[in-house]
């Protein structure tokens, strides 16, 4: 992985959408049937309410291939699929709770989802977005199924490993665990997340760690290439919220230890889920980035935002991008959308 580079500067107006895209955006996926019509909706059933079904379905990223009204085999698997993904069980079948969770009408979450569906409409990239609001305690995701590399967002992962030891063997972090620590998150410096990622134990023990936080759909390289470990959006805001709420694993004293390195990223490194947050907000955030072929970049970009009332955990994972700039690009103008959607 070569050294993070700087990023020019982007205007507000390069990154927000035209306010006329998501107007002219066929929501059928979303503002159709939202009623529950009395009875669980299975395999073999046919008709309008399938059809509005997979319509919401493919809007949310489970694909349930062709909306032709006809409840099969592809069907049911995205039913599966959406369940899994927000921890009801697991059917196959549209039962009144799957119904509620596909068709949840909060004032915020279905215009924000239709926003950011038109911001990426034509783009080349595959992305990925998932959104924790403490204030409701939903979760809304776009997309998330895929899996993409890390890149440098594992560190995150990395510190977590390290502060759970910690906790378990009730010893502070050793004096060069905090000299690397801080240069790998505030810098991104990839020899001391090298470094930390040895002392840890390797991909198994981050692994283990990821296993404790819920990254179900997270897999640590084997081969020592921690920027090659595949996640998923969903699985990155289990891990920010684990550093911003408290939870079983890490004490207030290690979430607040991360949690200050994460708001003291250095200034050319504080794109991504920052974008369109208001001056005073407070932003804890880790951003990655990786070549991986010709015109083909992965870009991430995952953290905490607070403030005017807001917040959230947010993770926005992009794969196939031309550049490293426009990778960046498309999470600032979704970063933009989330902020002014979470009232």
């Amino acid at each position: 992985m070569k050294p993070d580079p700087k990023t020019p500067s982007q205007s507000k107006s390069d990154l927000v959408p035209d306010a006329s895209s998501a107007d002219n955006l066929d929501s059928s996926s979303v503002h159709a049937v939202m009623t529950y019509p009395g009875q669980a909706i299975r395999f073999g059933w046919t008709g309008k309410v399938v059809k509005v079904i997979q319509e919401r379905l493919n809007f949310l990223g489970f694909h349930s291939g062709t909306v032709d009204g006809d409840f099969g085999p592809i069907t049911k698997g995205a039913v599966s699929a959406f369940q899994a993904a927000n921890h009801l069980a697991v059917s196959g079948i549209v039962g009144p709770h799957t119904w509620q969770a596909l068709f949840d009408t909060s004032a915020h979450v279905v215009p924000m989802l239709q926003r950011i569906q038109a911001f990426l409409k034509g783009s080349q990239a595959d992305v990925s977005v998932s959104v924790y609001d403490a204030n409701n305690g939903q979760t809304y995701d776009y997309n998330p199924l895929a899996t993409f590399d890390t890149a440098s967002i594992v560190k995150v992962s990395i510190m977590g490993t390290l502060l759970r030891q910690a906790e378990v063997s009730k010893t502070p972090l050793s004096a060069e665990e905090e000299l690397l620590m801080s240069p790998m998150i505030e810098y991104s410096n990839n020899d001391d997340a090298t470094a930390l990622w040895n002392r840890a134990g390797g991909g198994s023990a981050v692994q283990s760690f990821m296993n404790e936080v819920g990254m179900s759909n997270t897999a640590a390289n084997t081969e020592g290439y921690w920027g090659l470990t595949q996640t998923s959006a969903p699985d990155e805001v289990s891990l920010v919220k684990d550093f911003a709420y408290p939870n079983p694993l890490l004490s207030y004293s290690m979430r607040l230890y991360g949690l200050d390195l994460m708001q003291n990223v250095t200034s050319w490194e504080r794109w991504g889920v920052s974008a369109g947050v208001e001056s005073g907000s407070t932003v804890a955030l880790k951003n990655g980035w990786l070549p991986i072929g010709p015109d083909d970049w992965v870009v991430n970009s995952i953290g905490l935002v607070k403030g005017d009332g807001r917040n959230y955990v947010i993770a926005v994972l992009t794969e196939g991008s031309a550049t490293e700039n426009d990778g960046i690009a498309t999470i600032q103008g979704i970063s933009n959308i989330v902020w002014r959607y979470m009232e």
